[in-house]
């Protein structure tokens, strides 16, 4: 008789042990399947807003080629947002040439500008010459400048080209580029206007501030290189999701039917990542010579 209750409390704690561990196991089943539909979500609506922000480019394109936006009118720098598949779209419009051309503008022109958007005076020609020591085909170090002896002292990661910026990320690669002080810069420079000057009338107020041109005046687009080469900027927003932003840099070709526009720069972005990003991060103004950048 013992025998037998001992055998039945055996078989009863191992159907217990059995019970359990089928329901830890479909507990984390269920776990795991509620957190693949949350990635999946996620996934989802990303691709919805890169879709949602791609529409708002063409949106603002198909308002310059039909006349509704006219770059060479106020009205081109705010478009009005526009709605499509329960986003909010906004894009603002601005000129290449309003920017100054890192890889054709003079030194003087560099020099004040940057001089414009850094408060310290010697980081700035620091900035500066170093931009022009990377742009240039030689290995003469300027004043303040350095060359690829500098950034191998300093144990850089990067050297400098001696070529033409590719695009405005590379200046991150300079040795006295902080994350704060390109965060400021990037939005005023370019690769693409080949312009050795700035079109003030095409400019932000933030470069005309840094130049030190009246803010006040009207800022329209003059002539046909302020018109045609466009920066585009999208933004794509929806209740309780991530907003995301695209920028474009745009050709515009009139009266070529085939190719009407060419993309000449695309790059996604969260907005205000970057800055929150860069906020928690010290304006030291790049590396001295025992530094890993």
């Amino acid at each position: 008789m013992r025998s037998d209750n001992m055998q039945k409390g055996i078989a009863l704690l191992s159907v217990l042990w059995v019970t359990t561990v089928l329901t830890i196991l479909a507990g984390s089943l269920v776990a795991n399947q509620h957190q693949s539909s949350d990635t999946t979500r996620q996934w989802l609506n990303q691709a919805q807003a890169r879709y949602a922000a791609e529409a708002a480019i063409h949106i603002a394109l198909y308002n310059l080629f039909t006349h509704q936006t006219q770059p060479g009118s106020e009205n081109a720098e705010e478009i009005e947002p526009v709605f499509y598949a329960d986003f909010q779209l906004t894009s603002n419009i601005y000129s290449e040439a309003g920017k100054a051309d890192i890889n054709k503008i003079s030194d003087p022109l560099l020099r004040k500008l940057i001089h414009g958007i850094l408060e310290n005076p010697q980081q700035a020609d620091k900035l500066t010459d170093q931009i022009l020591d990377w742009r240039d085909g030689d290995d003469l170090v300027r004043l303040n400048g350095a060359e690829r002896r500098d950034y191998l002292m300093a144990e850089s990661e990067f050297l400098p080209t001696n070529q033409p910026f590719k695009n405005t990320s590379e200046l991150q690669r300079l040795m006295e580029m902080s994350p704060l002080t390109y965060i400021k810069l990037q939005p005023l420079l370019t690769t693409h206007s080949g312009q050795s000057n700035i079109d003030m009338a095409a400019a932000r107020p933030e470069l005309l501030q840094a130049m030190g041109v009246n803010t006040d005046q009207t800022r329209r687009f003059f002539n046909a290189a302020s018109s045609r080469l466009l920066e585009i900027s999208a933004q794509a927003d929806k209740p309780d999701l991530s907003s995301i932003q695209l920028t474009t840099i745009v050709s515009l070709q009139p009266g070529n039917t085939r190719e009407p526009f060419r993309l000449l720069a695309w790059e996604y972005a969260v907005p205000g990542l970057t800055e929150m990003a860069a906020s928690f991060l010290p304006d030291q103004g790049g590396i001295d010579a025992n530094q890993h950048n």
